[in-house]
C-alpha cells in the first residue's frame, strides 16, 4: 500500500482511509485462533474504495501491534527468571565450632536457552488534536475514531548469559551456629527476539453494507539486547535453613529493526533495577534422599528511553513518529519443591534432583503511548456519512494530516507458568571445588521453552 501526498491527482491515490463515524461498527470474527490485529474500529484502511481490502488501523502507528513492547518485557523475564535462583545456591557453607571464622569463594555460571512467549495487546485511538483540510478549502476536525483494537503476538527469544561472583562469610556467628556471607556480582545477558506473528485474513462489516476483506500483516520486528547486570547479594544459613537476598541493575543496550515501521538496526537503551529474596529448608528423608521446598520474589522497574520511528514505506513515511513505553514494573514470585538423593563415588559426592517450580507474575499489563508526529504532508482520506455510506463510491473527499494521532496501548504479562527441572551437583573431595548442572523446561498459557546452566565454585 501507499499513500500520495496532496499534490497527486485523484485518481493516482490508491490508499484511502474509510471512516465511518457517526454509527456503532459490527465486525466479523476471524476463524484464526493466533489472529494478529482485528479491531472495532470505525476507521480502516484501503487500497481503494468499498469492497477492496484493508489493513487494521492499529497498523498505522508506530510499533502498534505491541511486538516491539513484547519483546522488552520478555528480555526481561528472561533475566529475572533466568539468575532467579537463590544466591545460597552457590555459597558453600562449611560449619565451624570457632565463633566468627571467616570463610570466602568465587564462583560463576553459564545459561542458554529459548523461550515464546504470547500476549495480547490493546489499543485505543485519540485523534481529538488531528485537524483535517478539505477540498473546500479550511481546517475541520478529524472524526473521531471510535472502538478498540486487539493485537495478539508471539515473540521468540533466544538467549545467553553468564554470572559470576566474589562472598566473604563469618562462621558460627556469637556461637549461633548461623553462617553469613556478602558478596558482589556482575554478568552478561545477550537476547535476540524475533516476533514470529504470523499474517491474518477476515472480514470486516460496517454499517450500511460496506464490508472489507481485512489483512493484518505477519510480524516484521526483530531485537538484539545486550544486558550487562551488577549487584550485590547477602546470604544466611543455619543448619538446613537458608535465606539470601539480592540487589541488582541492569542496562539494556538494544538494537531494534521493523520493516513496517522504517527501522533498521536502531539503537535503543533502557535502565533496570532488581530487588529479590528466597528462602527454604531442607528436609532430610530416610535413605540419603531429601525434600527441599523454597520460594522467592523479586521486584523490577525497568525504564525505556523514548523510541522514535521514520514511518514505513507503506504509508509513505507519513506515520513517523514516536513511542513512550511507560515505567515497567515486575513481580515474579516463584514457588519450588526440589527432591533429590545423595551419592558417593569414591572422592566425588553428587546429588542428582528435580524441581518443580511455579512462577507467577504479579504485576499489571504494560502500557505504552504511540504518537504519530511525522512531517506535514496529507493523505487521501474518504469519509461517509451516514446518508452516503449505502452509496458506495459517493463519499466526500478529505486531506487528512496524520500528525498528532495518539495509539494508547495496553500488553498483557505472561500471568502464571510452570517450571520442571533436571540436574545434579557434585563436591569434588577436600579440593573446595564444586559444581553443578541442569536443564529447564517452561510451559504455560502464555510461555514455552527451555534453559540449560552449569556453575561452578571454588571455596576456602
Amino acid at each position: 500500500m501507499s499513500l500520495r501526498s496532496a499534490s497527486r491527482s485523484l485518481p493516482s491515490l490508491r490508499a484511502r482511509l474509510i471512516s465511518i463515524v457517526l454509527l456503532p461498527i459490527g465486525i466479523l470474527a476471524p476463524n484464526v485462533a493466533s489472529a494478529q490485529c482485528t479491531d472495532t474500529f470505525s476507521t480502516a484502511f484501503s487500497q481503494g474504495l468499498v469492497g477492496s481490502s484493508g489493513i487494521p488501523y492499529q497498523e498505522l502507528f508506530p510499533l502498534g501491534v505491541g511486538a516491539s513492547l513484547n519483546a522488552v518485557v520478555s528480555t526481561m523475564n528472561s533475566v529475572n527468571t533466568s539468575f532467579l535462583s537463590p544466591a545460597s545456591a552457590f555459597v558453600y557453607s562449611r560449619s565451624s565450632t570457632e565463633a566468627g571464622q571467616m570463610s570466602g569463594g568465587v564462583w560463576a555460571r553459564a545459561l542458554g536457552g529459548v523461550v515464546e512467549t504470547r500476549t495480547e495487546t490493546a489499543g485505543k485511538v485519540d485523534a481529538s488534536k488531528a485537524l483535517a483540510n478539505s477540498f473546500n478549502g479550511g481546517l475541520v476536525p478529524v472524526p473521531p475514531v471510535t472502538g478498540t483494537g486487539t493485537c495478539r503476538g508471539q515473540v521468540k527469544e533466544t538467549y545467553a548469559g553468564y554470572q559470576f561472583g566474589f562472598d566473604v562469610g563469618s562462621l558460627n556467628v556469637g556461637g549461633s551456629g548461623g553462617n553469613i556471607h556478602f558478596g558482589v556480582m556482575a554478568g552478561y545477558f545477550a537476547s535476540r527476539s524475533k516476533d514470529t506473528t504470523g499474517d491474518l485474513a477476515y472480514q470486516q462489516t460496517f454499517p450500511g453494507g460496506i464490508t472489507l476483506d481485512m489483512f493484518s500483516p505477519p510480524g516484521s520486528f526483530r531485537a538484539d539486547t545486550q544486558v550487562p547486570f551488577l549487584g550485590l547479594y547477602g546470604v544466611f544459613i543455619q543448619g538446613n535453613f537458608f535465606a539470601d537476598a539480592q540487589v541488582r541493575q541492569d542496562f539494556y543496550l538494544m538494537r531494534m529493526t521493523d520493516s513496517l515501521n522504517g527501522m533498521s538496526d536502531q539503537p535503543q537503551q533502557a535502565r533496570g533495577i532488581s530487588v529479590g529474596g528466597s528462602l527454604g529448608y531442607k528436609l532430610p528423608l530416610p535413605g540419603d534422599w531429601f525434600i527441599e521446598p523454597s520460594g522467592g520474589l523479586m521486584y523490577s522497574l525497568l525504564r525505556v528511553d523514548e523510541i522514535n520511528t521514520p514511518g514505513s514505506a507503506s504509508f509513505s513515511l507519513l506515520n513517523a513518529g514516536s513511542v513512550k513505553i511507560d515505567d515497567i514494573e515486575s513481580i515474579m514470585g516463584r514457588a519450588s519443591l526440589r527432591i533429590g538423593t545423595t551419592v558417593k563415588l569414591g572422592p566425588v559426592t553428587s546429588q542428582p534432583f528435580v524441581t518443580g517450580t511455579v512462577f507467577h507474575e504479579f504485576a499489571k499489563d504494560a502500557t505504552a503511548t504511540s504518537r504519530i508526529g511525522g512531517g506535514e504532508q496529507f493523505a487521501c482520506t474518504a469519509v461517509f456519512s451516514q446518508s452516503t455510506c449505502n452509496i458506495p463510491g459517493t463519499p466526500t473527499f478529505f486531506h487528512n494530516q496524520f500528525h498528532d494521532q495518539i495509539l494508547s496501548t495496553s500488553t498483557s504479562r505472561v500471568g502464571t507458568f510452570y517450571q520442571v527441572g533436571l540436574g545434579t551437583a557434585a563436591s569434588f573431595g577436600n579440593s573446595g571445588w564444586l559444581g553443578y548442572g541442569r536443564a529447564d523446561f517452561k510451559f504455560g498459557d502464555s510461555v514455552d521453552g527451555w534453559n540449560l546452566s552449569t556453575g561452578l565454585r571454588y571455596h576456602w
